[in-house]
């Protein structure tokens, strides 16, 4: 059974894939089939044809990175737009414009994203309300020493001790 091969096979010519320093046989084709099987295990999530045939499975991936480009943008702004509002509207309670915050915290060297301003208004209320408090009082100090003369905030009271006056 299926010994053609067999009997006929010094009259066929054998593929020679062999290297010729190493004489080692090469495996050819493995690379695809690893290639394959990670298309389709990216697409496996996916209905019908895009996840069981191959080119509509490469397709159908790349489209589907597209937008996940697309919504990494979005996540970025929308992340950037929540963080925003949790700082204004922490900084309202207290009577605080937080338009010059970054700027003010900056001044004072200290260097806090967005990400951590936002969790601290909503977290740590005590802690942002201090840390408003030092905004607030960089910003009524004059411009001689590094302060940007705006008025002190409208609210309750945020008691910061300066330690230049001591001197």
């Amino acid at each position: 059974m299926f010994l053609s091969r067999i009997l006929c096979g010094r009259y066929m010519r054998f593929k020679d894939h062999t290297d010729p320093l190493f004489g080692h046989r090469l495996d050819l084709g493995t690379d695809s089939y690893w290639k394959r099987r990670k298309v389709f295990m990216l697409t496996s999530h996916f209905r019908g044809r895009r996840r069981n045939c191959f080119t509509v499975a490469v397709r159908g991936l790349i489209k589907a990175m597209e937008y996940v480009a697309d919504a990494r943008k979005l996540r970025m702004k929308n992340f950037k737009a929540l963080s925003d509002s949790r700082i204004s509207g922490s900084s309202g309670e207290l009577g605080y414009d937080a338009w010059h915050m970054r700027e003010t915290l900056s001044r004072l060297n200290i260097g806090l994203d967005r990400k951590v301003i936002a969790n601290l208004a909503v977290y740590e209320p005590r802690t942002y309300s201090s840390l408003v408090g030092l905004c607030a009082h960089k910003e009524a100090q004059p411009k001689a020493i590094g302060g940007m003369d705006r008025s002190p905030p409208r609210g309750p009271p945020l008691e910061v001790s300066d330690p230049y006056q001591r001197l």
